[in-house]
Formats: structure tokens, sequence, C-alpha cells
């Protein structure tokens, strides 16, 4: 392997021309990592460095709702 350079940037070019569903696809999973799962856990600064899901846990406690008390 010593010795070879592969130019990943122009396969990536040519994979993305030829399959735009992939790219798609790619774009879609990379946005879903992102917003569901990596902004959640990590630490916001704004939130007193605590992620979203234990900002909204002290915050907004959750409610007990039944359907007795509805109805």
């Amino acid at each position: 392997m010593a010795g070879k350079t592969k130019d990943f940037s122009a396969r990536n070019l040519q994979a993305s021309q030829a399959c735009p569903t992939l790219k798609t696809a790619a774009k879609r999973d990379f946005f879903q990592y992102i917003e569901v799962w990596y902004n959640r856990k990590r630490l916001h600064s704004a939130l007193g460095y605590v992620s979203p899901v234990e900002f909204e846990a002290q915050h907004h406690p959750p409610r007990e709702t039944s359907l007795a008390a509805e109805g």
C-alpha cells in the first residue's frame, strides 16, 4: 500500500454524478445523524452545558395525563 495514492475526491465526484440517488441518500443520512442523534447528545453552551434532552427534562417535567381525568 506504500507509495500508492488515490484521488478520492475525483472518485466521489464521479460516483455522485453517476448516481444522484446515492448522493441524496448520503445527504439524508448525514442530516439525520446530525439532527436526530448528535445534536440531541452534545452539550450546548446556551443550555448551561447540558444536552437538549436533559434541559427539557429539567425545565419541562413530563405531565401525567390519564384518560379518566380527561373524560
